[in-house]
């Protein structure tokens, strides 16, 4: 086989192709394999693939012949074949292709095939199990942040916290959609997500989270800071720094949702919960309609519970509408 002229090896009927032996197709030339057509490549079985094709004939296919390789035959490729793709030959693999792959040959991809290779529409392909156990941390870590904003939302539900843990901050502030955010579990936030992560979080991102999961991914960033919320002997302590933190431009939505939703928050619950489900929603405080219409709810609140409205209303803009300053302004913030 390896003194056949390229020509002849072109000649090769599919039928013929498809008979050879492993060892006869492994000794075919780089130069002979890369010249096969797309029909003789689809004529070679999964056995000659796997079993015969050697790592530089593979290094030598074009991306063309990649791509139509069947599903069958990346079920069966072994991890040494699948690392040793260029980023466009990962690229070519079909999203079926993708989906047969097994966890190893997964886990065997290199972090310049995930970061380069793969595209969105591959990370979509695939499957819960290939995400959870197949996918390692520092491959998660290359993910470009259009492949983060690709993983399905029931695939982030299931990544380990080691894994959560992997993100960088860019990823998280640029990749996470919302739906992600709220597709998090309370173990993946409490032991996953780390200070850096939680405090790269957007308000839009964390649209559509409830209070209570507000409050767990507050009580999560409060533990990373070094806070104990059960001690009841230190919820001043923990409210100052987010107190503090609202002093300054622009406006951390973060650290806003955080202060609201804290134990000792020195405004109303009937005011702070429906302030955080607001910010949740729709990020931003001042004359807007959104605003008004939460303050009005709040009115109507405090009408029914016999509440001062007058002095909830005064509250609310003591402690969230209050001026801000620049945080590395000379002159910093007044103290008086």
């Amino acid at each position: 086989m390896a003194a056949l002229t390229t020509d002849q090896v072109l000649a090769i009927q599919t039928d013929d192709l498809a008979v050879l032996k492993t060892n006869q197709v492994a000794v075919l030339r780089t130069d002979q394999v890369s010249v096969l057509t797309t029909d003789q490549v689809v004529a070679l079985s999964s056995a000659q693939i796997a079993q015969g094709l050697t790592t530089a004939q593979l290094r030598a296919m074009s991306s063309e012949q990649i791509s139509v390789f069947e599903t069958a035959d990346w079920a069966n490729i072994t991890t040494r074949q699948i690392s040793v793709l260029n980023s466009d030959q990962v690229a070519a693999i079909t999203t079926d292709g993708i989906a047969a792959l097994k966890t190893s040959s997964i886990a065997a991809l290199t972090t310049t095939q995930v970061a380069q290779g793969l595209n969105s529409d591959q990370i979509v392909a695939l499957t819960t199990t290939q995400v959870q156990q197949g996918l390692t941390t520092a491959q998660l870590a290359k993910l470009t942040t259009e492949n983060v904003a690709a993983i399905e939302t029931a695939d982030i539900a299931v990544l380990r916290t080691n894994q959560i843990a992997a993100l960088t901050t860019t990823q998280v502030a640029e990749g996470l959609t919302s739906d992600q955010v709220v597709a998090l579990t309370t173990q993946q936030v409490q032991q996953g997500l780390t200070t850096a992560q939680i405090a790269a979080l957007s308000g839009c991102q964390l649209a559509g989270l409830t209070t209570s999961q507000i409050e767990v991914l507050t009580t999560a960033h409060l533990s990373r800071l070094g806070f104990k919320e059960p001690s009841a002997f230190r919820p001043a302590l923990q409210v100052l720094p987010l107190m503090l933190e609202q002093l300054w431009s622009p406006l951390n939505i973060v650290g806003l949702l955080q202060f609201l939703t804290h134990p000792v928050c020195p405004l109303p619950s009937l005011a702070r919960t429906r302030i955080a489900e607001k910010l949740a929603r729709s990020p931003g405080i001042g004359a807007s309609e959104g605003w008004n219409k939460m303050l009005a709810q709040i009115e109507e609140a405090c009408i029914k519970n016999e509440r001062d409205w007058l002095k909830v209303r005064a509250s609310i803009a003591f402690w969230v509408e209050h001026p801000r300053f620049d945080r590395n302004a000379e002159q910093g913030a007044p103290i008086e």
